[in-house]
């Protein structure tokens, strides 16, 4: 049996002199006269901190571009996304309607201290917030408590987590708590900081149930002798084919 490939479609990138994407053309093959036909093109326009994308559809009939949606991304000038929203052409009423837009806060380690997802409310002609993170992080800039709220007339917290770290900057503890049940988890290190085994509870941490629990298993490279080789000691041949020969160690 014979295969053949055909090609059905195709992308075009240009780029800026900054090297960023500026224009993406998509293609679609025409097999009746083995043409290429324009799908869609997606436009990237930029400034200091943002990025505007605008996406096209083809208008065949027309043969023209028709935009169909946008979208908007800012930076703060440290580089950390701090929005990203999009919307949708609406060719019915020529307006843009909102989708979803997502906020991100930093503190000034450039730690994520809040994310949150907003859609946009036509009755109100704005964003209303849906969802929301806050984070919480301890000196050393581990994550020690996440809080996970829903908008109901005002926000609502749906669950949180509570990590515990030791002196070497292992997780040691994670607790979670939602609307039905506590779900703890107790990590093992070894002597090498290295994880051996895990715990899983349900309930609180003054009442709880032993849930699940796994072990974890490592391959150990050497990479070093902790003794020292004197002077005597010789290898060969050097390079080494199939033997290796060591002599001078002391027995």
């Amino acid at each position: 049996m014979k295969h053949i490939w055909n090609i059905n479609t195709k992308s075009e990138w240009l780029y800026n002199q900054q090297g960023k994407d500026s224009l993406n053309i998509n293609y679609n093959h025409n097999q009746e006269d083995n043409g290429w036909i324009y799908s869609s093109k997606i436009e990237y326009l930029y400034s200091d901190t943002s990025r505007l994308t605008n996406i096209y559809d083809r208008d065949i009939q027309a043969d023209q571009w028709v935009i169909s949606a946008k979208s908007e991304d800012v930076w703060d000038k440290r580089g950390n996304l701090i929005l990203n929203r999009n919307f949708n052409w609406d060719s019915l009423t020529s307006s843009w309607i909102g989708g979803y837009q997502h906020t991100y806060s930093f503190d000034d380690l450039n730690r994520n201290t809040q994310s949150m997802q907003s859609k946009w409310d036509k009755n109100l002609g704005d964003w209303l917030g849906e969802y929301k993170e806050t984070h919480e992080f301890d000196y050393a800039g581990h994550r020690i408590q996440t809080n996970r709220y829903r908008w109901q007339y005002d926000w609502e917290l749906t669950s949180s987590t509570d990590s515990v770290y030791d002196s070497n900057g292992n997780l040691i503890l994670s607790s979670f708590e939602g609307f039905y049940n506590d779900h703890i988890f107790e990590y093992f290190y070894d002597d090498y900081n290295i994880l051996t085994s895990y715990k899983s509870y349900i309930g609180t941490s003054d009442n709880r149930e032993l849930w699940t629990k796994g072990f974890y298993y490592w391959t150990r490279v050497i990479t070093g002798l902790n003794s020292v080789i004197d002077n005597n000691v010789e290898v060969f041949p050097n390079p080494a084919g199939a033997v290796l020969k060591i002599s001078g160690l002391n027995e």
